[in-house]
C-alpha cells in the first residue's frame, strides 16, 4: 500500500512524503514508521487521525491501532487541527 506523509511530519522523514507498505494493521504500520523514521511513530499517536482509502477510520491512531489495512490501497494521515 502507499502511505502518504504529510508535510508537517516529513521533519522525520527527511523530506520523504511517501513510502511504500504491507503491513497489516495500523499498529504495525506506525511500529514499522517509527523503525524507518524514529520520533515519526509518536508524533502520529499523538497528533492525527488516519484515513483508509479515503474514509476516516477514526479521528485517533490509539482508537485505529488493531484496524486491518492490509487490503487498503491508500493510507494517509491526517494532522490534528487546533483551534476553536
Amino acid at each position: 500500500m502507499r502511505v502518504e506523509i504529510p508535510t508537517r511530519f516529513r521533519t522525520y522523514t527527511g523530506g520523504v512524503a511517501e513510502v511504500e507498505s504491507s503491513a497489516p494493521t495500523v499498529r504495525a504500520l506506525i511500529d514499522e514508521l517509527e523503525e524507518r523514521f524514529p520520533g515519526l511513530g509518536r508524533e502520529l499517536r499523538l497528533t492525527s487521525a488516519i484515513a483508509v482509502d479515503g474514509d476516516i477510520v477514526a479521528d485517533n491512531i490509539r482508537a485505529a491501532s488493531l484496524q486491518r489495512i492490509d487490503r487498503a490501497v491508500r493510507i494517509l494521515f491526517v494532522p490534528a487541527v487546533s483551534g476553536g
